[in-house]
């Protein structure tokens, strides 16, 4: 999968092929690589996008950095007009202490 988004990425470096990336890095363990590609990223140009700010709470949530999790979380959740979506990430909420 890592391979496959790294080559999408030589051909078309778009911002969800990079946010796509750093979600499969998260989900095989490499959160170090996550966190590089998340912070390498114009959070300004992505204010917007609801998948940046879900994986950003979700490498923060790995990281234990509660409140900058829930920052993040609640800035995806202001992001959604799906209701199910918007329970979905309220629930996510109860995993930040």
């Amino acid at each position: 999968i890592l391979s496959i988004y790294q080559a999408l990425l030589t051909l078309y470096p778009s911002t969800g092929a990079w946010v796509a990336y750093a979600s499969a890095c998260l989900k095989f363990g490499d959160i170090e690589q996550a966190s590089k590609v998340i912070n390498s990223l114009n959070e300004s140009e992505l204010k917007r996008y609801q998948p940046f700010w879900v994986l950003k709470a979700e490498t923060y949530l790995i990281l234990k950095k509660w409140e900058d999790g829930k920052a993040a979380l609640q800035t995806a959740i202001g992001l959604t007009d799906d209701m199910a979506v918007k329970k979905f990430l309220n629930s996510r909420l109860n995993k930040f202490k």
